[in-house]
C-alpha cells in the first residue's frame, strides 16, 4: 500500500502546542513531508526551526515575515526557511483555505549534501530563499516531494540512497535557479523594522529589553516603532519579546535546567507572571511542560 502523505487540518489554530512543536527534531527520517490545510484567518506566533522547512503552497495565499522582510506567496510558489531562522506567517489575506505541503530536512542532512554537491556557497547561507511559480513550475516539485514521502516505504541504504538523490535532485535546481537568477526578492522590505528585529533577537534574554530601549535604539518614537513592528511582524515589540523568551526556556528546559533557573536566565524576571503567560500560551504549567520532556527525552 503507498504511503499517503499526512494530512494536518488547522494545525495552528487548533493546537495550542504548536510552536513547541515546532521545535521538536526529525527522529525517524532525515526528510519528513506532510500537507496542512489551514481555513481561519491567524498569525502564527514566531519560532524557528531546528531543520531546514521548504513550503510549497497548493492553494490560497499567505504572508510569511522574518527580518523585517514580507514574503507574499500564493499557489506554485515556494519558499525555503533555512534552520533557526526567526519567522511567522499571516493567514489574514487569504480568501480561501490556504494549503500547502511542507517537507522538513534534517539540518545536518542538508548540510552534509551541500558539501558533496559544491553548492555550499548558494545553498548554506542563512537567507530564506523565494521562488515564483513560473521560475519552477517546469520541475513539478510536487511530484517530488510525493517520492520523498514515498521513501519511507523503503528500508536500510536503499532508503537512504532514494533520500540522498532526491534531495540532490531538489538542490540541483535550486542551484540552477539561483545562478540563473530566478530567486526572487521580497515584496516588502524595510530597513527600521529590520534593525528593530536584529537588536530583539540579540538581546532578547536582557529582562529590561523593552518598547522603549529598542526605540531609543532605533531612533524613532515608541509609536511609530509599534505601528511599523506590527505592520512587519503581524505582532506587537512586547508579545514578540516574549515570543521569543518562551521558546529560549522550553530549549533551556529540555537541556535539563530547572525551571526557575531558565526563567530568569532567559529574561523573565517574575516568575508568578511567567506562569501565567505560560499556562495561557500553552496550555500547561511550566512543571507539566517539563514532566512531558521527561516523557519524551528525544524532543526539545
Amino acid at each position: 500500500m503507498a504511503t499517503k502523505i499526512t494530512h494536518i487540518v488547522n494545525a495552528t489554530t487548533t493546537s495550542s502546542t504548536t510552536p513547541v512543536s515546532a521545535r521538536e527534531k526529525l527522529e525517524n527520517y532525515p526528510i519528513v513531508v506532510a500537507l496542512y490545510t489551514d481555513m481561519e484567518n491567524t498569525i502564527m506566533e514566531v519560532h524557528s526551526h531546528p531543520y531546514y522547512e521548504i513550503i510549497l503552497p497548493l492553494s490560497g495565499m499567505v504572508r510569511y515575515a522574518s527580518g523585517g522582510n514580507l514574503y507574499d506567496l500564493c499557489a506554485g510558489d515556494l519558499i525555503l526557511i533555512p534552520n533557526e531562522i526567526y519567522h511567522t506567517f499571516h493567514l489574514d489575506m487569504t480568501p480561501s483555505a490556504y494549503e500547502r505541503i511542507i517537507v522538513k530536512i534534517d539540518a545536518d542532512f542538508w548540510e552534509e549534501r551541500c558539501h558533496e554537491l559544491h553548492v555550499e556557497d548558494a545553498l548554506l547561507k542563512k537567507e530564506i530563499l523565494l521562488l515564483r511559480s513560473g521560475s519552477i513550475s517546469q520541475w513539478n516539485l510536487r511530484t517530488l516531494f510525493e517520492r520523498m514521502n514515498k521513501s519511507t516505504e523503503l528500508e536500510g541504504f536503499h532508503q537512504e540512497i532514494a533520500f540522498r538523490s532526491q534531495l540532490s535532485e531538489f538542490m540541483m535546481i535550486l542551484d540552477q535557479t539561483i545562478e540563473e537568477n530566478l530567486v526572487a526578492a521580497p515584496n516588502v522590505l524595510n530597513s527600521l523594522a529590520t534593525k528593530a528585529l536584529e537588536y530583539i533577537e540579540t538581546h532578547f534574554k536582557d529582562p529590561s529589553l523593552n518598547v522603549r530601549q529598542v526605540s531609543e535604539y532605533t531612533y524613532v518614537s515608541r509609536e511609530h516603532l509599534s505601528r511599523i513592528f506590527k505592520e512587519y511582524t503581524g505582532q506587537s515589540v512586547h508579545v514578540y519579546i516574549t515570543s521569543l523568551r518562551m521558546q529560549a526556556f522550553r530549549e533551556a528546559l529540555a537541556e535539563g535546567q530547572n525551571i526557575l533557573t531558565a526563567c530568569s536566565d532567559c529574561g523573565f524576571s517574575d516568575y508568578s507572571t511567567f506562569n501565567r503567560s505560560f499556562r495561557k500560551l500553552y496550555g500547561m504549567s511550566p512543571a507539566e511542560y517539563r514532566d512531558r520532556l521527561k516523557r519524551q527525552p528525544d524532543q526539545p
